[in-house]
């Protein structure tokens, strides 16, 4: 799956709080393959901001960001029956809506 800077930065949109252990397992594996790394933090200019006690993630966008991250096939399930779950309670936003997308086509 091609995800974006802000792709990698929304999806702790999607971890639920609570889980059982493999769920627990599935988002540990999930967290290490979408985290951002040191170099792509300074290769991308990324920077924070806070903003009414809100923090704004900003990068070079003219530089390409995307990266191919491949889950395996629990992980896509996982991910889909999530995305299924925040759909289901309206707890989806304009911030995690095309990363949402993105999974279901998966």
């Amino acid at each position: 799956m091609k995800l974006s800077v802000k792709d990698r930065i929304v999806f702790a949109g999607l971890y639920p709080k609570n889980y059982n252990l493999i769920e627990g397992t599935l988002l540990k594996d999930i967290k290490q393959k979408v985290e951002i790394t040191q170099d792509e933090i300074k290769d991308f200019e990324i920077k924070t901001t806070q903003v009414d006690k809100i923090t704004r993630f900003n990068w070079n966008t003219e530089k390409k960001t995307d990266i191919e991250i491949v889950f395996t096939e629990m992980e896509i399930n996982f991910l889909k029956e999530r995305v299924k779950e925040l759909d289901k309670e309206k707890k989806l936003n304009d911030e995690i809506i095309d990363l949402a997308q993105k999974i279901i086509k998966a």
